[in-house]
């Protein structure tokens, strides 16, 4: 049985290299084709050589000697057999089953794909599982849409072939490929393929050796080093490759980001505004979206638990968003603003204490503004630090304090009376007064300009910092009172 088991190791490759050839109607059609041959060629063979052995013996008996040999050929027959049985259980059984199952029960071992055409044509999208069909589905919609210049992979994996394949055509087309959740298994072949090969911060990457029912050793062996070969000649380190295919197929080995960089699987890493918004699978839906946005965003849940109306237009934008293509940092300035709205909206009935706490860091902010962009300064201190694109640009860090001191506002919110205006605005001219000695008359007028000439607007910057500084060394009350004022938005 050694004959069938080559030809089909040889036979699966050659479907494999060749796209003319790769159907599974001709995958099945050769598998059964080889075991069936194989089976009557060795039938052919026993028959005959146990037909010969009792020849054999009939004519050592007539002369009155022992039979010896003929007895060894029949025990190496039935010792054949039972060989044949074997190997024909183990391999031939499963491979016919699996092929017929392929070619004609729509591979239901291996979940169904999805292609998502996104960016106006610039990206695709490919989720589930790689089965037939695939590939030539993709070659369909790249032919009709030329500008696709991404192909993003979110895959469980599945068949090897569909897996080469996919490299061959990323690779010559000269597509990028991108990661956002997971790619496993033949994905992570396919992934290979890119010009170059980015991958989301948290997104995972799965690996492990091919395998397929009743695979020999030889057949398992060629496997490997079609699966080696591919990801070497993508640049991949070669111990890791050696790690990856000895990784039996009923595990995955999930390298940390660092190794795969290390190791040349990823050449970039996304900060989430080069791509659309992907990966999601099944969440993909208005429902699973609010979900996703609530989850870890306190702003957002108290938006959705007090402005029911006003959530449902924020998951509306997050998933038209999507569906448009938009990036991820699309998504997140989306949710951003949202955050920024229940913030402004709320600090009229923010606790004083807060409401002096943002103020100071209205002062720091102001501060960091006017020594890089006066003119982004002069703008968040005439709209008391409620400009949603300015608070935004922030570094990571005072966005961060930002945030928790809006959480800490909409903690805090209860019904107090209304500030007495007529006090307020003497509170600010005291607040205005005390910083006569620091600034001149000149300087203090421009705080009443709403629209300073630019040649002014450094000017205004370092009055308006001077006055809100003055406003927080009034009692705590009088400072909260004034910045409420100025800060809130209905």
């Amino acid at each position: 049985m050694a004959i069938p088991v080559f030809v089909i190791s040889v036979a699966t490759n050659v479907f494999v290299t060749l796209d003319s050839l790769y159907r599974p109607t001709y995958i099945f059609g050769a598998v059964a084709f080889v075991w069936f041959s194989g089976v009557m060629l060795t039938t052919w063979q026993y028959v005959g050589v146990w037909r010969s052995a009792n020849r054999n013996i009939v004519k050592r008996v007539v002369i009155g000697k022992r039979p010896i040999w003929a007895g060894i050929a029949k025990l190496t027959i039935v010792l054949g057999t039972f060989s044949f049985l074997v190997v024909f259980a183990k391999s031939a059984i499963p491979q016919i089953k699996e092929t017929y199952r392929t070619a004609f029960e729509g591979d239901p071992s291996v979940p169904d794909y999805g292609l998502r055409i996104m960016r106006d044509g610039v990206e695709v999208e490919i989720t589930g599982g790689f089965k037939y069909g695939l590939t030539d589905e993709l070659l369909t919609l790249l032919k009709a849409s030329p500008r696709i210049e991404t192909i993003h992979l979110n895959s469980i994996g599945g068949r090897l072939g569909e897996g080469l394949r996919l490299n061959k055509v990323i690779r010559e087309a000269g597509l990028k490929t991108y990661v956002s959740s997971l790619c496993a298994s033949a994905c992570t072949i396919a992934f290979a393929g890119g010009v170059e090969r980015w991958i989301a911060p948290e997104a995972k990457m799965g690996f492990h050796g091919p395998a397929f029912p009743g695979f020999s050793g030889v057949d398992l062996r060629a496997a490997n080093k079609t699966q080696a070969d591919v990801m070497v000649r993508s640049g991949y380190d070669s111990t890791f490759v050696q790690k990856a295919i000895a990784t039996p197929n009923d595990e995955l080995w999930m390298p940390e980001l660092e190794e795969l960089q290390a190791a040349g699987v990823v050449t970039h890493v996304s900060d989430g505004s080069q791509f659309a918004v992907s990966g999601l699978g099944a969440r993909a839906t208005k429902a699973g979206f609010a979900a996703l946005v609530v989850n870890g965003r306190p702003l957002v849940a108290h938006l959705e638990a007090t402005d029911p109306e006003e959530f449902d237009k924020l998951i509306e934008a997050v998933y038209d968003g999507y569906v448009k293509g938009e990036t991820n940092q699309d998504a997140i300035e989306t949710i951003g603003y949202y955050e920024y709205i229940t913030i402004v909206r709320n600090i009229r009935s923010a606790s004083d204490q807060v409401v002096v706490d943002l103020g100071r860091l209205l002062v720091d902010q102001l501060i960091l503004l006017h020594e890089k962009n006066a003119t982004n300064c002069a703008r968040l201190a005439a709209k008391g630090g409620a400009v949603y694109r300015i608070q935004f640009s922030f570094p990571s860090d005072v966005l961060m304090k930002y945030r928790e001191l809006g959480q800490r506002v909409v903690e805090s919110a209860s019904d107090r009376p209304a500030d007495d205006g007529a006090a307020v605005a003497q509170m600010l001219a005291r607040a205005t007064d005390s910083m006569r000695p620091a600034l001149t008359p000149a300087q203090i007028a421009l705080l009443n300009e709403r629209d300073p000439k630019r040649s002014d607007i450094s000017r205004y910057c370092v009055a308006a910092i001077r006055l809100y500084q003055s406003i927080l060394k009034a009692p705590q009350a009088e400072a909260a009172a004034i910045l409420r004022a100025r800060m809130s938005v209905d």
